[in-house]
Order: C-alpha cells, then sequence, then structure tokens
C-alpha cells in the first residue's frame, strides 16, 4: 500500500515552489485589500452620522 502512495510523487524544483509563492502572496495581497475594502463598508453603514 505505501509503495502505491509513493509511486509517482516527486518533490517539487526551487522555482515551482517560488512560483507558488508568489502567487499565494497575491491572493493574500488580494484578500488583506478586499477585507480592507469590506470593512470601510460596514463602517460606513453602521457608524453613526457625524453630529453637527
Amino acid at each position: 500500500m505505501t509503495r502505491q502512495i509513493n509511486i509517482g510523487f516527486r518533490a517539487p524544483s526551487a522555482a515551482h515552489l517560488e512560483e507558488r509563492i508568489l502567487q499565494l502572496e497575491t491572493k493574500v495581497a488580494l484578500l488583506t485589500h478586499a477585507v480592507q475594502a469590506l470593512s470601510r463598508e460596514l463602517h460606513e453603514h453602521t457608524d453613526p452620522p457625524p453630529v453637527r
């Protein structure tokens, strides 16, 4: 059973890992931006209007 699982497995190359890290960093940046935008939108809807 273990032999069947290990057949065909290759360790990823350094270039592949670097590319994957860049992809994940991009996703994190996009998600961070989206969360900040949603947070601003939420505050706009929940904050009381300014007092004059």
